[in-house]
């Protein structure tokens, strides 16, 4: 009886359904593991010390294999020369051809891919269905030197060469391949694979949607997305150790995997109990949503590969080590910029140092990011890892500001959520570009004046110490940023109440203001010039621009330079815009699909719509941004033109579109409209996840760019 009570009691047909989602789920997740879905399968892994092959001049290497597996995408080779230097170009080539005599690879050695300085990997596009068919190597030698020899070595486990001949002649050994491909279908497992997330993702969403209990408690003290925080952490170093081992050590490392399932199970529990939840707050959506797609750009665009990201690491460096005021600092001198996943491992230690010279931002900028290299350092961790704890620092101000940025803006929410989830704001808020300190406070401050004018109407201590150290921020980082004090006078009203009260911590809050801004300012066009001109020399850190020349130039020929304007609008204004909005990532070499741009701007327009508030800009904060975007605007222009165009120049050089960032939410806030109202049936769902998977996408292209 109480059996059947109890099957009456459980046994809907929402809780059969499921339980056959959740065993499904179970036995896909196990074989996802047992079979190693997805995951590209090689031959040969560890090496043996002596060659089998040796080239010299005019040698001509065939061999001839069988392919193992289907798929058949690229071939590894591991060789040394006698010369200590690196392969001449024009002096050996690799052909391969494929079972019909098609040449399907030729590139010449030295400029092939080449990784642990010994194994040479020749990547081809993939040859469907080569299971079982023949192939051919070739490797010619041209015109190298006498005493140069190439010496090939016998990797263990690899496919052995049916034959290999040195000029036409069969050699006693035959010459061993690693083979990259996928020995089964990957077609199928890839498709298990993406099962396992939809089942969850329907087991999550299905039971838990209105199990508001649960959701209050995991909302609790924000622990949910302390979980979700660790979760895309471990998914996001998991998923990028699968593609380093993969790809370039021919090895399967389960246990990350293992972990990224974990994590991805874990994202996908939360989303499934939080994602379209109409009571769910904007700020917590934000966070819902911002520390998965900020930590995939952050674990997926390498340390160093942001704008100028060096040289931004070297002023953080500098104030971790407390040197604020001196251009000399020493960083590792073992530190390269990397341009692949297979460079990311690097022993440098924090005493190995070099001596550099170091520019002139404020070191404020860098303060979040110093002390994560301090926290590092003190962990007596490498300097990669150091790094990486610089990157996160910035990246938890990003969090932690924007999610008071949503919690506090009157209207426009979704708007400045999508906003701040624009690809190249991620990038340079997980970077160590002053950008990433610059974009945020200035959204900060736009956000809190809103606030004030629109909710409180008031300014209190707490309010006028955020609104003073946002603007602090976008101050000292580009003095073109300075027009955006002009919103000071939407509170116009309230500031002078708030002075008229608290006069003194007013004045002395000032005082520090102009300390901190100013200061800096003297020390670097002022001390340090008259310094350099009474020794008669110009430290490297100063860079001598002939400003006056220009500014004459444009005075002198006004028309002459509203051509050159009119053509960089004319030229440019198409990759401003794209830029902007992260069509080029990286050091502008990252080419992003446009389509996903595309899909990112339609996306931002639409958040425009959706909008459901009771407020809306009115004339006198509409005509004040119209005027801090045009004027912003044309400073960055000309600014750019002074300080590094030339005279005869016929466009102006150097602008990106991230340089408007901090003032482009101007022109988009004013198009909110109060009391719109478009129903649109689970909008609150399918909103954001266009916008997870449109950044999937993007990610895709940075993981390509980062691998080939």
């Amino acid at each position: 009886m109480k059996m059947k009570n109890t099957l009456k009691k459980y046994g809907n047909k929402t809780n059969i359904i499921l339980t056959i989602l959740l065993v499904l789920s179970s036995i896909l997740l196990i074989l996802s593991f047992a079979l190693k879905f997805t995951i590209p399968a090689a031959y040969g892994s560890s090496s043996k010390d002596s060659p089998i092959v040796e080239i010299k001049n005019n040698d001509k290497i065939e061999t001839t294999f069988l392919s193992p597996m289907n798929n058949l995408e690229s071939l590894t080779l591991k060789a040394k020369s006698t010369s200590s230097g690196n392969i001449k170009e024009d002096s050996i080539y690799v052909s391969i051809y494929d079972e019909q005599g098609n040449k399907i690879y030729y590139n010449d050695l030295a400029r092939v891919r080449f990784f642990d300085l010994t194994y040479y990997n020749f990547k081809f596009d993939r040859v469907k269905n080569s299971m079982g068919k023949k192939f051919k190597l070739v490797i010619e030698a041209k015109e190298l030197p006498e005493d140069y020899v190439l010496k090939l070595y016998d990797t263990q486990d690899a496919q052995e060469a049916e034959m290999t001949t040195i000029n036409g002649e069969k050699i006693e050994q035959d010459l061993s391949i690693t083979q990259y491909g996928y020995v089964a279908t990957y077609f199928y497992k890839g498709l298990f694979t993406i099962a396992i997330f939809i089942l969850m993702f329907i087991l999550f969403r299905y039971n838990f949607k209105n199990n508001q209990k649960l959701k209050d408690y995991l909302l609790k003290k924000k622990k949910v997305f302390f979980i979700q925080f660790i979760s895309s952490l471990i998914a996001g170093y998991s998923f990028l150790n699968i593609l380093y081992k993969t790809h370039y050590e021919s090895s399967f490392p389960i246990i990350y995997y293992g972990l990224f399932m974990i994590g991805v199970i874990i994202l996908l529990f939360i989303y499934g109990i939080y994602l379209g939840d109409k009571k769910l707050k904007k700020e917590d959506l934000f966070l819902l949503l911002a520390i998965p797609i900020s930590i995939m750009y952050y674990t997926f665009i390498l340390c160093l590969c942001a704008p100028d990201d060096f040289y931004h690491y070297k002023l953080a460096y500098k104030v971790s080590l407390f040197n604020f005021f001196s251009f000399d600092v020493s960083i590792p001198k073992n530190i390269v910029v990397p341009g692949r996943y297979n460079q990311i491992i690097m022993q440098a230690s924090y005493q190995n140092l070099t001596g550099v010279r170091a520019g002139g931002y404020h070191p404020f900028l860098y303060l979040f990011s110093a002390i994560g290299i301090g926290l590092s350092r003190l962990l007596n961790t490498s300097v990669v890892v150091g790094m990486y704890f610089g990157r996160m620092a910035n990246l938890l101000v990003f969090l932690i500001i924007g999610y008071y940025i949503i919690k506090k803006i009157p209207f426009g929410k979704w708007l400045m959520i999508v906003y701040l989830l624009n690809p190249m704001f991620i990038q340079q808020a997980t970077s160590f570009s002053a950008d990433s300190m610059i974009n945020i406070f200035s959204m900060l401050f736009i956000a809190y004046i809103l606030y004030i004018r629109y909710d409180k109407n008031k300014i209190e201590k707490k309010d006028f110490l955020i609104l003073l150290g946002s603007y602090l921020f976008v101050f000292i980082g580009k003095y073109a940023y300075i027009f955006l004090g002009l919103l000071f006078f939407l509170v116009w009203k309230e500031l002078k109440e708030f002075i008229k009260k608290y006069k003194k911590f007013a004045i002395i809050s000032f005082l520090i203001f102009l300390l901190i801004s100013c200061s800096w300012l003297i020390y670097t066009k002022v001390i340090l010039k008259i310094v350099s001109n009474s020794t008669g020399t110009i430290p490297k850190y100063i860079i001598p621009q002939k400003t006056e020349t220009k500014l004459g130039f444009i005075l002198k020929n006004p028309m002459n330079f509203l051509s050159i304007y009119c053509k960089t609008l004319l030229n440019r204004l198409y990759f401003y815009i794209l830029s902007l909005f992260g069509f080029r990532l990286g050091m502008l070499n990252i080419e992003i699909n446009v389509l996903y741009i595309a899909v990112y701007i339609f996306l931002l327009f639409f958040s425009i719509i959706i909008e459901t508030t009771t407020k809306e800009s009115d004339k006198k904060t509409k005509i004040i941004n119209i005027i801090i975007f045009v004027l912003t605007f044309h400073i960055i222009l000309v600014g750019l033109y002074l300080g590094w165009g030339i005279t005869n120049d016929v466009e102006i050089e150097g602008i990106q579109g991230r340089y408007f960032i901090p003032i482009t939410i101007l022109l988009l806030l004013p198009l909110v409209k109060k009391n719109q109202k478009l129903n649109m049936k689970n909008i609150e769902f399918i909103f954001p996840m266009i916008l997870i998977i449109n950044h999937i996408f993007i990610i895709k292209d940075i993981i390509t760019f980062f691998l080939i």
